[in-house]
């Protein structure tokens, strides 16, 4: 899949990054969602399968940044 620049990122990497959403570092966290958020826009449900399982407090992170996103606040969480 060719859409800006993701097709250079691999799976592995994108489930690397939605680990660190649960970093003890604020801002490694919230770079990670933002990351995570891009990526969303592009690949849109099909990114659960891309990063496979995550613990369940990342899983609601991204969910609430995803929700987000879907309704047009893509602002900063």
């Amino acid at each position: 899949m060719i859409n800006y620049g993701i097709d250079n990122c691999s799976e592995k990497e994108l489930r690397l990054v939605a680990r660190m959403a649960d970093n003890a570092d604020k801002s490694i966290r919230e770079n990670a969602l933002k990351f995570m958020g891009e990526a969303y826009k592009i690949l849109d449900d099909n990114i659960w399968r891309a990063i496979g399982d995550v613990t369940p407090k990342v899983q609601g992170l991204l969910e609430q940044r995803f929700k987000k996103l879907k309704q047009g606040g893509g602002g900063l969480a």
